[in-house]
């Protein structure tokens, strides 16, 4: 599968990432950038311990310790169980996608033709009036969602749940795109976080490359053993509610579940065109 991208184009690599989100700290601009260790495609790179991916050429991606500085630095709050980081070097484009694996056990998919949608956003924006007291208490901006950019619906042929959603955060608007790829032993999410006037293009390469995202051997969904391997006490319709009940809602523990969702949107406010570094002339050239 090729997916490289306009080759005639201009390359950046995402070599460094600059602190820009404290756009009204003259200091913080002052600063000098954090290095982060991106990897260049083309390579297959692991995604956590469970699976890979044939990152193409024009691709970057950070391993798990360089993933949970990626987030601090793009104020995305985190579970621990963030694996990756990969996002396109073309020049221009700044969106990304993250990584998180949840070895919740195989997630049966009978519920995929009872996916309500209009019931799943009332509960995902209750989520996100939870998960707005933790960013309050961290200064970070609040989120808001605005609707479905793309409803619930899971593909039997990849086993994958897919939806997309927008989010509004100091009146900057972002798509996060989700994509569940069930295992046998747990769930990978893929987050695609994006602002709305890149999200068509970059949706339509994200499913470029996650078809060329496997399971390792023996995690695959269909390596599932009945009677042997551990079943996921929740569904479909759990994966896209963060996988967390009543209890969790009342308690208000809900808002510590639901970074991958909302929270991962912050990434994409202010400061968007300098969040992948800097462009190929200060950079160290094109990838190979």
């Amino acid at each position: 599968m090729d997916l490289r991208l306009r080759p005639a184009r201009p390359i950046r690599l995402v070599a460094v990432l600059l602190l820009a989100l404290a756009a009204s700290d003259a200091r913080a601009q002052d600063a000098a950038p954090p290095a982060l260790d991106w990897k260049q495609g083309p390579a297959v790179v692991p995604v956590g311990s469970v699976a890979e991916i044939q990152l193409p050429e024009y691709f970057v991606a950070l391993d798990q310790a360089e993933t949970r500085r990626f987030l601090e630095l793009t104020q995305n709050p985190q579970q621990g169980n963030e694996v990756a980081v990969v996002a396109s070097a073309a020049e221009g484009d700044s969106w990304f996608l993250v990584f998180e694996y949840d070895a919740i056990g195989y997630v049966r998919d009978d519920e995929k033709d009872a996916l309500d949608a209009e019931a799943m956003l009332a509960s995902i924006r209750e989520g996100t009036a939870a998960s707005n007291e933790e960013r309050k208490s961290r200064g970070w901006s609040t989120m808001e969602i605005v609707g479905w950019q793309e409803e619930p619906h899971y593909d039997t042929a990849t086993n994958n749940l897919t939806w997309a959603i927008v989010g509004e955060s100091d009146q900057h608007q972002t798509v996060n795109k989700l994509v569940k790829l069930l295992g046998r032993r747990g769930v990978m999410t893929a987050t695609l976080v994006a602002g709305p006037e890149q999200f068509v293009a970059a949706s339509a390469t994200t499913n470029q490359l996650l078809g060329a995202y496997q399971f390792r051997a023996g995690e695959q969904y269909a390596d599932f053993v009945e009677g042997s391997d551990s079943i996921a006490e929740i569904g479909l319709k759990g994966l896209v509610l963060g996988g967390v009940g009543a209890a969790l809602l009342k308690s208000g523990m809900l808002g510590k579940f639901w970074k991958v969702i909302v929270a991962a949107v912050v990434g994409l406010g202010a400061g968007v065109s300098k969040l992948f570094g800097r462009k190929k002339s200060e950079g160290v050239g094109t990838p190979s």
